[in-house]
């Protein structure tokens, strides 16, 4: 038996919905406007959140400007003091 989309149950809904269209449900626009602010509220939200990875790549940059500081310092102060130190220090840590 061949089957025929005119018998099919969802086909049928849909031709009733067409003939008697449902009328929207009416909001004012002040509530309209409420709905709208907090979808956007909860969208900067979601934004603002830190997630491990970027917490993980900031404290890399910030611990190799770090770096790169101590290192400069060392040139320009006779390091190698400033090296040794800074070595104990972590080693003690």
């Amino acid at each position: 038996m061949p089957l025929c989309f005119f018998s099919d149950a969802e086909f049928k809904k849909f031709l009733e919905l067409l003939e008697n269209p449902e009328a929207p449900p009416s909001l004012s626009i002040k509530d309209v406007l409420e709905e709208v602010e907090a979808k956007a509220k909860e969208k900067l939200e979601a934004n603002n959140q830190e997630t491990p990875l970027i917490a993980f790549i900031n404290k890399f940059k910030l611990e190799k400007k770090r770096m790169q500081e101590v290192r400069t310092s060392a040139g320009s102060h006779g390091g190698l003091k400033i090296l040794k130190t800074l070595k104990t220090a972590l080693l003690c840590l």
